[in-house]
């Protein structure tokens, strides 16, 4: 009765060697084993590259956690490889998208 659209059904997840080939193009000297929380972040970020490569529907990549565990040069290194396959990208810092409206003023609703 509740059935999804065929649109709105989530794609499959990329195989486990198409992830970790993924991995090995973008982040292949990232020493992640400092923070084994943020693997399946790693995970999220190659699955998201492979949508991008395929030309499943495009989604968001949001990369949340503690400060220090790599989301920046995760996301940088993703928008690099993206831009060397030819694609493009927009990379929004939200600390300074938000700080931007603050300062002036804006209110923001959460």
């Amino acid at each position: 009765m509740f059935d999804l659209p065929n649109l709105m059904k989530p794609e499959p997840e990329p195989d486990k060697a198409t992830l970790n080939r993924h991995y090995k193009a973008i982040f292949p000297e990232y020493d992640w084993k400092s923070h084994k929380d943020y693997l399946n972040l790693a995970k999220e970020a190659c699955w998201w590259y492979d949508d991008l490569t395929t030309g499943k529907p495009k989604r968001w990549l949001s990369m949340l956690g503690q400060s220090g565990t790599g989301k920046t040069e995760w996301s940088k290194r993703l928008k690099a490889k993206l831009k060397q396959d030819g694609k493009i990208v927009q990379m929004w810092n939200w600390s300074d998208v938000c700080n931007n409206y603050l300062a002036k003023g804006d209110v923001a609703i959460w």
